[in-house]
């Protein structure tokens, strides 16, 4: 009798551990998440809030699908971080989901922009709401500059494109641009008007006046691969308005070409959106 409960106390001690290992199999970021663009919060480690926002696209990656991200961490203007880097699922709390690339600037008045290396662990994804602890480090000498968290939710009101992998031609533009960040307020559609010139970006976008928000002007630069492309990074300067003399880097996303038309996504600094022009 006594072998027989010592037996069975050995049999659930060893059901409790495999089912303790099992439920430990569920931390972690289980599954990637959904294409879309996405807006959140950001608190830094000594307790700065600000906001998050960016996309998530999928790749085609030498015939293997790879979710990509591109994430904006804002704080009040003043400490701006947008990076990028493929996601992985993790099998628990402590493993990266994300080692990428992060620019950074600390002043919003200024062109300058360093470069830094990004890590995401803690990394969660449930009824659509990402969440993940991030440190950012110098590039150069390992230096920690910056460590916290972000949450941010699936945001359906915003217009998502798709990827066809087709460079940008040259030709003459126009269209419309779409803010979809909430936090800045009630932002009337822009209109975008330019060329594409031997390569060459130069676009200017302009949001009309609404409440409480002056018109801006921007001007937005760079080059366009003549090869196929699914994004491609341009800078923006703010020529007048409410943030006037302010720069950033403008990340051109699920770049789709076709029928004289350009669709795509775009993240900055400050906000984040959609872009439909059309070309002759």
């Amino acid at each position: 009798m006594k072998l027989v409960i010592t037996k069975t106390i050995a049999i659930l001690l060893m059901t409790s551990v495999i089912s303790s290992c099992m439920n430990f199999d569920k931390d972690g970021l289980q599954s990637l998440p959904s294409v879309g663009l996405y807006n959140g919060s950001a608190i830094s480690s000594d307790n700065t809030v600000g906001t998050s926002f960016g996309m998530v696209y999928a790749l085609n990656s030498f015939g293997t699908q790879t979710s990509y991200i591109e994430l904006a961490i804002n704080y009040n203007n003043q400490v701006l971080n947008l990076f990028s880097g493929s996601l992985a699922t993790t099998s628990n709390n402590t493993a990266q989901c994300l080692s990428g690339s992060n620019s950074r600037s600390i002043d919003n008045l200024s062109s300058a922009v360093s470069s830094s290396v990004i890590t995401l662990t803690n990394c969660q994804y449930s009824n659509s709401q990402f969440s993940a602890n991030y440190s950012i480090y110098q590039q150069a000498s390992g230096l920690l500059l910056d460590s916290g968290s972000i949450s941010i939710s699936l945001d359906n009101s915003c217009a998502l494109s798709t990827t066809n992998y087709e460079p940008l031609p040259n030709a003459k533009y126009s269209g419309a641009i779409t803010s979809c960040a909430h936090y800045l307020g009630n932002i009337s559609p822009g209109a975008i008007t330019g060329n594409i010139t031997s390569s060459q970006i130069v676009w200017l976008a302009t949001f009309e006046s609404t409440v409480g928000i002056e018109s801006n002007q921007a001007k937005i630069t760079g080059y366009s691969s003549d090869k196929y492309e699914y994004s491609t990074t341009l800078s923006e300067s703010v020529l007048y308005g409410n943030n006037a003399g302010y720069h950033t880097q403008f990340y051109l996303g699920n770049i789709n070409v076709a029928n004289n038309q350009v669709q795509a996504n775009y993240v900055s600094f400050y906000d984040y959106g959609s872009l439909l022009l059309s070309y002759e």
